[in-house]
């Protein structure tokens, strides 16, 4: 159950991390917008 939990919340995490990474990519005025 706890291994479940943790296992999605690093897909969580990693869909996260990937969000940022694309608007990190992206032009800063929509990184800007965005946060």
């Amino acid at each position: 159950m706890v291994l479940l939990t943790l296992k999605r919340s690093q897909g969580l995490l990693d869909s996260f991390h990937a969000l940022f990474n694309d608007l990190h990519r992206g032009s800063k005025g929509e990184a800007d917008k965005f946060i």
